[in-house]
């Protein structure tokens, strides 16, 4: 190891290791009176929910699927208060994503289990929050609309600024 362009140990006069500690010194005493210094952690966050929903290969499309999705056509079709069929958010992202529904494995399942966990990281949405009460995973909170025998899955994902 090259430290002040000298090897540690072999180069150093007594000098060259008295700079070497000050140095270690003032950074540890920066540290004691300032602390660690803040970082945005929020590309660590994105790239850490990128791997968790869409796998270590992903490369975001999926989650940026779903926040567009969220942010605008949500709000569009009024999904937050009617919500959406299950099947008729599949074929919307099967429309937007066709290349990952057909050969990456993107069946209307995983796409619910990825946008469920996609849900749970963000404190300002809920998914079907009127199932609530019933528990805190995707199939307690279960919604089926329709007479009996003819029942379709739907979703409702609200926000607190809805």
């Amino acid at each position: 190891m090259t430290i002040l362009g000298k090897k540690i140990g072999d180069d150093f006069d007594e000098n060259d290791w008295i700079k070497y500690y000050n140095y270690g010194f003032q950074c540890i005493q920066k540290y004691l009176m300032k602390g660690l210094s803040k970082q945005n952690l929020a590309n660590y966050n994105k790239k850490n929910l990128i791997a968790s929903i869409e796998g270590i290969n992903g490369n975001g499309q999926i989650v940026d699927w779903m926040e567009d999705w969220i942010s605008t056509t949500r709000l569009e079709g009024n999904y937050q208060i009617d919500g959406i069929s299950i099947d008729k958010l599949y074929t919307q992202f099967q429309r937007d994503n066709i290349l990952e529904s057909t050969t990456q494995g993107w069946d209307k399942f995983k796409l619910l289990d990825g946008f469920f966990d996609f849900i749970k990281t963000k404190q300002e949405y809920d998914w079907n929050p009127h199932k609530s009460d019933k528990g805190s995973t995707r199939a307690s909170r279960r919604w089926r609309v329709g007479p009996k025998g003819e029942q379709v899955d739907y979703v409702k994902i609200t926000s607190v600024n809805d």
